[in-house]
């Protein structure tokens, strides 16, 4: 065998070597990067689904609402209706209002004349 096909054989060894070590490598930080991104999410998980218990523990209403949703629209359906009449009576009531007021110059003009 000559030299320089030593050489090479032993340079393509260790070329093969080092990308077995840098692919071993790699897919030991891969593995690693996965464990902590799962633990990561894991842990985001679980604070979460807590956060969401206590506060479905603390507003049973909401939870009640979520558990039914056809009787929570209609209760919400009544009360936008509710408002809106509401709405609609104030309107009314502040529209007499402001009539009687515009109103009392001239029956009070009327009341002046009609005894002259």
């Amino acid at each position: 065998m000559p030299a320089g096909s030593l050489f090479v054989k032993s340079g393509c060894s260790r070329v093969t070597q080092a990308t077995e070590k840098a692919k071993t490598t790699l897919e030991n930080s891969i593995d690693q990067a996965e464990n902590i991104s799962g633990a990561a999410s894991d842990a985001i998980q679980s604070a979460i689904d807590a956060i969401v218990k206590n506060w479905m523990d603390s507003h049973p209403a909401i939870f009640w609402l979520v558990s039914h949703p056809l009787i929570g629209l209609a209760m919400l359906l009544l009360s936008i209706f509710i408002i809106l009449g509401l709405f609609q009576a104030l309107g009314s009531f502040f529209a007499e209002g402001w009539l009687s007021i515009l109103q009392i110059p001239g029956k009070f003009i009327q009341g002046v004349f009609s005894r002259l």
